[in-house]
């Protein structure tokens, strides 16, 4: 059941398409699309082969300064993350040059999403992030990347200072997943396109992914000591129910069940296309209670008194 249940996740982040993708002012989508047909013309070839083919494509350098802000962004903000790409795109396609006051403004246009106090640390740590992109070619870095681990310590250190936390963890894997899925923008081509590589991606593990991944019971067949003790107060529940018609709430921290998340979506074989489907379903269905429409709901268990806090 929990491999059936892996499997509809699957199948539901094949088909979705990244919100940051999906939502690129329609100047960058223009030459993001060039960039994948590129990248997907000439994969087998060699890396200077790439190189001279995009160099021809103008933008390149702004579409990576729009990744690597909104990534740096994300890590620490607060409410509605749709809402705030939104306004995003729409206020990065003002900024002509890049300077202090440009950058300043387009956080200044995410002020209720992001912490007042911080708006010019914000700005300064911005203005390093491109910097530090510039000294390292800005896309070349990227198209050089061979290895997951590797890569997201690249990451970490170019738009975080090699800062660690749940925080930066949740906007390293938002830049790293634009570049290694083949679906987005597949610019780090060789993980991109080495399935034994992309099988090392680890989820960042967020609320959505984790309440889908507890609340449908794909974790149920591994057996580690989380795993067990989740069960354990599953069980109780279910023979609560079965008793006396009812159930309490089983709440489990989030920090405390990260480990168990990334196990399971390593064991579906896929887990950057796990984490879109389980984000996806968890976002739109499960946190709402909609399982009547919810796309993997003739497989999943419906535990839908297991909260996340």
């Amino acid at each position: 059941m929990a491999q059936a249940v892996r499997e509809a996740l699957l199948k539901a982040g094949r088909g979705v398409e990244d919100n940051l993708i999906s939502t690129l002012p329609r100047e960058l989508k223009y030459t993001a699309d060039q960039v994948k047909s590129i990248i997907e013309t000439y994969k087998n070839s060699d890396i200077n082969t790439i190189k001279n083919n995009l160099l021809n494509i103008k933008q390149i350098d702004r579409l990576i300064y729009y990744f690597a802000i909104i990534s740096f962004l994300l890590a620490f903000s607060r409410g509605n993350i749709d809402n705030l790409i939104k306004i995003y795109s729409e206020n990065f396609i003002k900024i002509n040059k890049f300077s202090a006051s440009s950058i300043r403004n387009i956080i200044y246009s995410l002020i209720d999403y992001l912490d007042k106090k911080n708006i010019e640390n914000y700005t300064n740590k911005v203005l390093n992030i491109l910097e530090n992109l510039n000294r390292n070619n800005i896309y070349i870095w990227i198209l050089k990347q061979k290895k997951i681990d590797r890569f997201e310590n690249d990451i970490r250190r170019i738009l975080f200072d090699g800062l660690g936390g749940p925080s930066a963890d949740r906007g390293v894997k938002a830049f790293m997943r634009i570049f290694i899925d083949r679906n987005n923008i597949p610019l780090a081509y060789t993980i991109a396109y080495n399935d034994r590589e992309l099988r090392k991606y680890k989820v960042h593990g967020d609320i959505y992914t984790s309440l889908v991944t507890l609340r449908s019971g794909a974790f149920e067949d591994i057996d580690t000591l989380p795993s067990q003790r989740l069960k354990q107060r599953i069980a109780r529940e279910l023979l609560r129910m079965d008793r006396e018609g009812r159930y309490e709430k089983v709440k489990v921290r989030l920090r405390s069940i990260r480990g168990l998340v990334r196990s399971t979506a390593y064991l579906s074989g896929d887990p950057l296309n796990y984490e879109k489907g389980a984000y996806f379903v968890g976002r739109n269905y499960c946190s709402k209670l909609m399982c009547d429409s919810c796309p993997i709901r003739e497989v999943c268990r419906k535990y839908i008194f297991i909260e996340i806090k």
